[in-house]
């Protein structure tokens, strides 16, 4: 950045321009020509809107590298910060539109990449950097890396529980890769001493970490699984450190031959607080190398212990079972009876069945037989000619009967009809006519009058006397 400023600096003020910065001259000679004759005066502001177009003309597209400093988000959106290293610091700007995008990034503190162009903020005749772009260095960019790693490989289901086998529990060989001058294979194989020793530990030294380290650890798993047979374990494990120690734990391509391996693999990468993508792909993790061999090869002494446990528990059971059927023996040889014993039962049993089976068929024919005579009885009255004289006899009786009926409902019915006749008679209007009184109804409508002033004058009425009909004409009515 120096160099460029000299270059602007250079252009902005040729070599011509001399000026004696060792005394305190005031005056400036071009050539022969005195200054104060021929001297161009700028503007403060016209001479920084030079400097910005030949500074941004310069240096349209450049990217920087520091540590974020002095950071402030504005209330506008605009995040205001100082880039610095331990030389120089630069102040430094990023607008709203980029800075929605990298807020995650820009932090207090943070070592960041940024890309954008040199500018001079004019109110101030500052110079600045306008970024556009940004991203982490050092451990940050390779934070982004395994996180985006992580992500594609468990979308392709390398992490999912279903493809992770279960570990055998008895290994037959174990094949540990690490270095062989870390503290892990140390560590490793001091705990597999101390838990079982009969099992068969092979070392593949590989390095882990560094470049190349991904590809030791790839051929010594390939290996590995080329001498492998079942029941054996391979376990990858190293020591902790920083991201960039255990980078070659999350390879990709170590990550997909550890999914591929034919082998259960165990990943032991770090401390308990690293995480790796061997320990996701891997069969099993184990927070530490120590944990490792606890996880991987069971406890000699614990198992041994549990063993003469499990035989005094099986020598109690069978103790008690023992005793068990022998009270059980006892018991059936006093429910045993001798054979001529039981044969002597069973004859006694038969004859009692057998008197019992004589008297049931006794009784049974004797049952029989009564429902014989009784049916027989039922049947004789039951035969035609008895039927014939019965229903004969009470077609008798039931003819007689109805003949008395009709009789005494012919008298009861003439009764009360002469009763109604004389009840009929006694309220017909006939005998009103007989004793002088007449009917009067109107022709026209035949309605019978009971109010002489409604019949109008020359209105035709019908007059019905106690014998014949007369017709009169109304002259008059009144009340």
């Amino acid at each position: 950045m120096a160099a460029h400023l000299t270059d602007l600096f250079d252009e902005l003020f040729p070599a011509e321009i001399q000026a004696d910065r060792g005394s305190n001259q005031k005056k400036l000679t071009i050539g022969n020509i005195d200054a104060a004759q021929t001297r161009q005066v700028w503007s403060v502001s016209s001479l920084v809107a030079e400097l910005q177009g030949i500074i941004e003309e310069s240096l349209p597209d450049i990217w920087l590298e520091g540590e974020i400093s002095n950071f402030i988000r504005a209330t506008s959106g605009h995040c205001y910060f100082v880039l610095k290293d331990n030389r120089a610091q630069l102040k430094t700007v990023m607008f709203k539109t980029y800075a929605s995008i990298f807020m995650g990034i820009l932090k207090e503190g943070s070592r960041v990449l940024l890309r954008g162009k040199a500018g001079i903020y004019a109110g101030r005749g500052e110079l600045q950097f306008i970024a556009e772009y940004a991203e982490p260095c050092g451990e940050g960019a390779l934070r982004l890396a395994f996180e985006a790693l992580k992500k594609k490989l468990e979308a392709e289901g390398l992490f999912s529980k279903k493809r992770k086998r279960p570990l055998p529990f008895f290994p037959k060989k174990i094949f540990l890769i690490t270095s062989k001058s870390g503290a892990a294979i140390h560590d490793f194989l001091r705990t597999a001493d101390q838990r079982n020793r009969s099992c068969i530990i092979v070392i593949c030294p590989s390095r882990v970490q560094g470049e190349g380290a991904a590809s030791e650890l790839i051929q010594a798993l390939s290996l590995c699984n080329s001498i492998a047979s079942d029941g054996d374990v391979v376990v990858l494990t190293r020591g902790g450190g920083s991201i960039e120690d255990l980078w070659a734990f999350n390879d990709e391509s170590l990550a997909r031959q550890i999914a591929a391996s034919r082998t259960p693999v165990v990943s032991a990468v770090g401390h308990e607080v690293d995480f790796t993508i061997a320990d996701y792909v891997a069969d099993l993790r184990a927070a530490t190398p120590t944990q490792a061999a606890m996880l991987v090869l069971p406890d000699q002494n614990a198992l041994l212990s549990q063993v003469a446990g499990l035989e005094n528990q099986l020598q109690r059971q069978l103790s008690h079972i023992l005793s068990r059927k022998q009270n059980s023996l006892l018991s059936v040889r006093h429910h045993l009876v001798h054979p001529l014993k039981k044969l002597y039962d069973q004859k006694q049993l038969l004859d009692e069945l057998q008197l019992r089976l004589n008297e049931a068929v006794s009784v049974s024919l004797q049952k029989k037989r009564q429902k014989n005579t009784q049916l027989t009885s039922f049947l004789t009255s039951r035969h035609p000619v008895a039927m014939t004289v019965q229903l004969k006899t009470s077609c008798a009786a039931l003819s007689h009967r109805i003949e008395m009926a009709m009789r005494e409902n012919f008298l009861t019915q003439k009764n009360n009809f002469e009763v109604a006749a004389a009840k009929f008679a006694a309220l017909s209007p006939l005998n009103a006519l007989a004793r002088g009184y007449s009917i009067v109804t109107i022709e026209e409508t035949t309605e019978v009058v009971t109010d002489a002033t409604k019949l109008k004058p020359d209105e035709l009425v019908n007059i019905k006397p106690s014998k014949g009909m007369a017709k009169a004409k109304i002259v008059e009515s009144s009340d």
